[in-house]
């Protein structure tokens, strides 16, 4: 590769660091971040991170580039920037006289948040535990097989979606009936999802206008499980469905889902368990499996997960 000369921008964050192959003649990590933006930017076709990592097996510059955490926060995980839903189970969800149990904290102009909470039990309210989410964080407690919570939000045409949330179950119910509806919709289609539990505390997931259900994995119960679910543009040919279950990397997928993107609205429904759930969140964009297992290994609320610390102790696992 023949490059002119360049002058280097010396700061404190830049290392000299030589390419031990010879294929590179100047140093890129004394760029200046404008040219570091432009050469990374979407607009010039940015690379994924599966390919950046290709590229640092032949170049020891772009792998030291890409172990920075500065830049994999600015250019590749600006994590919590495409969160359009999050449910923190705090305080905030007492507003206006009423409670709202399923209160979305982000403030976006993707989200219209005019969704009304319509719930219905016969004995016990939910309960907010402060602390109840690995002893830092609150969470929504039902302790009632018959409550049921759900909530409706307006969205502005968006096409991918990715939800994740933590689930803890007290126990068993004894009725074999989801504990948790998704749908998504417009005037055209929806795409509605269901989870449960079955009679071998196994956690199980279907799609509508499919004809079975879904093992993902064991529940053990009183414990902390994470699981995401992660749809892929439904204006693609194939729209996928990919399933996780605890960050793993074996996931669980459903293609050609029967569905027309991009939607118009989101329902979110509790019900029918005994059991706690943690910071719900709707991302409008993909998320990457290392996005997944970061959020599973770090064991934390989205706001705190931070993606890149995770790639770099990892680094070898990945």
């Amino acid at each position: 590769m023949s490059c002119g000369s360049i002058t280097p921008r010396t700061t404190s964050t830049t290392a000299v660091v030589s390419c031990s192959t010879g294929d590179c003649c100047f140093n890129i990590l004394q760029l200046p971040p404008e040219i570091l933006a432009i050469i990374f930017s979407k607009s010039f076709g940015k690379p994924s991170f599966d390919q950046l990592l290709k590229f640092s097996t032949v170049c020891s510059q772009i792998r030291y580039l890409i172990t920075n955490d500065w830049f994999l926060q600015k250019y590749y995980f600006s994590f919590f920037h495409n969160v359009i839903i999050w449910c923190r189970f705090s305080n905030e969800l007492i507003a206006g006289g009423g409670i709202d149990f399923l209160h979305n904290s982000v403030k976006t102009n993707i989200i219209d948040d005019k969704g009304k909470t319509s719930m219905i039990t016969w004995s016990t309210l939910p309960q907010i535990e402060l602390n109840g989410f690995f002893d830092h964080a609150p969470c929504l407690k039902l302790s009632d097989n018959n409550t049921r919570i759900e909530k409706r939000y307006e969205l502005n045409a968006a096409d991918s979606f990715s939800l994740s949330f933590w689930f803890l179950a007290a126990c068993r119910t004894d009725l074999d009936l989801p504990f948790m509806y998704i749908r998504f919709t417009n005037e055209e289609s929806r795409l509605s999802s269901f989870l449960r539990i079955n009679d071998e505390n196994q956690l199980e997931f279907c799609v509508t206008r499919t004809t079975r259900w879904i093992t993902l994995g064991q529940l053990q119960m009183n414990e902390w499980h994470h699981i995401a679910l992660v749809f892929l543009p439904s204006s693609s040919e194939t729209p996928t469905m990919k399933i996780y279950m605890n960050g793993n990397k074996t996931t669980r997928e459903i293609r050609k889902l029967p569905i027309i993107g991009p939607f118009e609205s989101l329902k979110i429904e509790l019900r029918y368990v005994n059991g706690s759930f943690a910071d719900l969140a709707v991302w409008s964009t993909v998320l990457s499996s290392i996005e997944v297992r970061a959020i599973y290994h770090q064991k934390t609320t989205i706001n705190k997960v931070n993606v890149a610390k995770y790639i770099l102790d990892n680094w070898n696992k990945e």
